[in-house]
Formats: structure tokens, C-alpha cells, sequence
């Protein structure tokens, strides 16, 4: 049944879908769509377009999409004028699913060269970005083939599970909006699942930083080699993913509160 009028449900939905947070969660993956904007551009050689430039293109495609479904919802939302339309969060949902089927693309057609790519990053990460980007192959020779899938599979599962989450609560959404009824349950994973990803990789770089970061950070200030070329621009690079993608995780998790709250009943 759709409704002509908005009931009290419904105004709280709408004040979470045209919420500042819909809007910094589009925002923030906007950032990092034009970031792989400009790796896809780097990686771009006329003569000879290879995996790596596919694989920035397909994150770049991936991240745009995210970024569309969070604008869809606020800028959907936005006219009081009307009743709030439950077009925008099914069309945001879709566009989550669609997202999917553009990552699942880019790790079935460059599943090598992704293998070879989250192994570098795994093993060297911060130690050798900040001694001014060298890269040693070394331990790669021997940890690629043990490694290599896992690295895969984890950075294949995470964004998918946040994608679907995303998808299910917009659904979810547009199921209150167009039933009046509460629909928490998927909001609800949604928060879970964004705190979790947050978790891992808070986790991740603090396990780093005892384990090998600070004395490299030590290296790094004795030889002012953050402020070569190569380990200047590398280290900005890992630093705004990170950045970018615990905030994302932390904006996507409130995004989830917020619609869990605003499908509580009225008593």
C-alpha cells in the first residue's frame, strides 16, 4: 500500500535520508573514485593497456557507483513537498548490486595480477612506503603462492559485503517508506557489518605499527626519505585510502543506526 501522506515513520526516514551523513558518505567515496580517476590515468599507456589499468578502471566504475546510490537517496529525499518516494533507495539498492557484478568482473578477469598486487601490498605495506617506496621482491618470491588468495579473497569479500549491506538496507528502506512498517533487520547488519570492516582495519595497521611501523617510522625521519618523490606521493596514496576507507566505514555504520532508529515504532 502506498501511502498518500507521511506518517511519523516516514518523516524519520526521510530526515536520515536527506542527513548530512547520506551526503559525506557520498562524498567520501566521490574522493576515492577521482583517486583511481587519476591511478586509471597513470596506468593508461596507449600502446600497451594492461590488467593494472582494467583493475583501476573497475574500482574507479565500483566506487562511482557507491558514491551515485548515496546521492540518489539524499537528493531523492530532499523535496518536502512531496511524499518521500520509494524510487530513490530501490534504485540505490540496485545500483549497490550493480557494483557487485563490476568488482566480481575485475577479480574474474584480473585475478593474477590482483594476487600479485595485494601480496606487494600485504608484505611491504607501510615498512617499505615509508623508506621512500622501494619495493623488495624478496619475500614476495617465497609468500606469493601461500598468501597471495588469501589477500585476494579478503579484499574481494570485504567491499562485497558492504556493497550487499548497503543494497538490503536501501531495500529495506524503501519497504518502510512504502508499507509504513518498521524494517530494522537489515539496517541493523548493515551498522554491524561497516563496524566490523572498521574494526579489521584499525586493527590491521595498529598489528603493523607494533610489529614493524615504528621502527620504520624511525628509519624514515633519519633519512627524510618521506620526502622523496616516489615515497611522498605512495605514502599520500595508502594514507588517503586508509583514511577515506575508515571514515566510509564509520559513516555507512551510522548510516545503518540511523535507519534502524528512524523504523523503531511509534508507541
Amino acid at each position: 500500500m502506498e501511502f498518500n501522506f507521511e506518517t511519523p515513520l516516514i518523516l524519520r526516514l526521510r530526515k536520515i535520508a536527506h542527513s548530512k551523513t547520506m551526503l559525506w558518505c557520498g562524498i567520501m567515496f566521490a574522493v576515492i573514485t577521482v583517486l583511481f580517476a587519476g591511478l586509471s590515468i597513470i596506468s593508461f599507456h596507449p600502446q600497451n593497456i594492461d590488467e593494472h589499468f582494467y583493475i583501476m578502471v573497475g574500482y574507479f566504475v565500483f566506487n562511482a557507483l557507491l558514491s551515485a546510490s548515496f546521492f540518489t537517496v539524499f537528493f531523492s529525499s530532499r523535496n518536502k513537498d512531496t511524499v518521500l518516494p520509494t524510487g530513490g533507495f530501490t534504485a540505490a539498492g540496485i545500483i549497490c548490486l550493480i557494483s557487485i557484478l563490476v568488482l566480481a568482473a575485475i577479480y574474474v578477469f584480473c585475478f593474477d595480477v590482483l594476487k600479485l598486487y595485494f601480496s606487494l601490498i600485504a608484505i611491504t605495506y607501510l615498512g617499505n612506503i615509508f623508506r621512500g617506496g622501494s619495493i623488495n621482491f624478496d619475500p614476495i618470491i617465497s609468500d606469493f603462492t601461500k598468501l597471495g588468495n588469501i589477500y585476494v579473497a579478503a579484499a574481494f569479500i570485504i567491499p562485497v559485503l558492504l556493497s550487499l549491506a548497503l543494497a538490503l538496507a536501501f531495500f529495506s528502506a524503501s519497504s518502510v517508506a512504502r508499507n509504513n512498517k518498521p524494517r530494522k533487520f537489515f539496517p541493523i547488519i548493515l551498522a554491524i557489518i561497516s563496524f566490523v570492516i572498521l574494526t579489521f582495519f584499525v586493527l590491521g595497521i595498529v598489528y603493523y605499527m607494533f610489529i614493524d611501523g615504528f621502527t620504520a617510522l624511525i628509519d624514515m625521519i633519519k633519512s627524510s626519505s618521506l620526502f622523496t618523490f616516489g615515497g611522498a606521493v605512495i605514502f599520500a596514496y595508502y594514507f588517503c585510502m586508509f583514511a577515506f576507507t575508515s571514515s566510509i566505514s564509520i559513516l555507512c555504520g551510522c548510516v545503518g543506526i540511523g535507519f534502524a532508529k528512524a523504523s523503531r515504532r511509534i508507541k
